[in-house]
């Protein structure tokens, strides 16, 4: 006989008063508002490292992004790890944090990498050089010793001062992947935890931890716009400011808190353990 809904509810009532703002779920909300700050910020880079900085092709510019959204496709192979494959009787909490070491390490990467020299030559202001019309006419890229510059719009397209910059796009791309991955893992956990906890609240409340992480989430995703809309909007990303952050010191932003998850993952009380 299926139990009834007073049944079910004594069965949750024990944990209902874990609350979705209790200190000991803290660490869930936590888990939220890093994967908004990392998955708004770090796709929110690639427009200017990629079809400015390194002037990546177009195809290759979709490729990568292509590529960078993958690891979403991902979540319901990784929620079935995650509930089968339980680590020391835990399928959550150890996911997050391994998770988030590996998003923390590619990221650290990628800031410690450094990318190489932008694909066309900047003026004394620092704005790239990418036709020889009259303000450019003198610079070195528009010397007539270039090699039969294109047209672009009817003017002469400057000569680029590092040609291979293209190259350079498939490390970083790979990094990136990794970082997704990474925290994609992570966020799958989080939602496993998340569905569970729900379950354990008072029928005149539930949903509250569901609204509360995704408000978490997003307060982090419009962070991370901020950071990568001001902070990344020199002229060596096809900005308007006199100059910003780098993509190297954005990613080193986005790295510390997601490596700060790591060891602050939900602790085990929050956790759902083996049966």
């Amino acid at each position: 006989v299926a139990p009834s809904m007073e049944t079910k509810r004594e069965v949750l009532a024990p944990l209902a008063a874990q609350g979705s703002l209790a200190t000991r779920n803290a660490g869930l909300m936590a888990q939220y508002f890093v994967v908004g700050i990392v998955s708004g910020g770090l796709p929110a880079t690639m427009y200017g490292v990629f079809g400015i900085y390194l002037n990546v092709p177009g195809y290759v510019y979709g490729a990568t992004g292509a590529l960078c959204r993958l690891p979403w496709s991902f979540k319901m192979f990784l929620g079935a790890l995650h509930d089968n494959v339980p680590v020391r009787g835990l399928r959550r909490s150890p996911y997050m944090a391994l998770g988030w070491s590996v998003c923390g390490a590619a990221l650290l990467a990628l800031a410690a990498g450094g990318l190489p020299d932008p694909y066309w030559c900047a003026d004394s202001g620092g704005h790239y050089v990418t036709t020889c019309d009259t303000p450019h006419s003198s610079h070195p890229a528009c010397v007539p010793s270039v090699d039969s510059p294109r047209d672009i719009g009817g003017e002469a397209a400057a000569a680029p001062c590092n040609a291979a910059a293209a190259a350079g796009a498939g490390w970083v791309t790979w990094l990136m992947f990794v970082a997704t991955l990474g925290y994609v893992c992570a966020d799958v956990a989080a939602d496993g935890l998340t569905a569970t906890l729900a379950m354990r609240e008072p029928i005149e409340s539930r949903g509250t931890i569901q609204s509360s992480v995704y408000l978490c989430r997003q307060i982090g995703m419009m962070l991370s716009s901020v950071i990568v809309g001001f902070g990344m909007n020199g002229p060596e990303y096809g900005g308007s400011f006199a100059r910003g952050l780098s993509f190297e010191a954005v990613c080193l932003v986005f790295a510390l808190p997601a490596l700060a998850m790591a060891p602050t993952s939900p602790p085990p009380a929050t956790d759902e353990p083996c049966a």
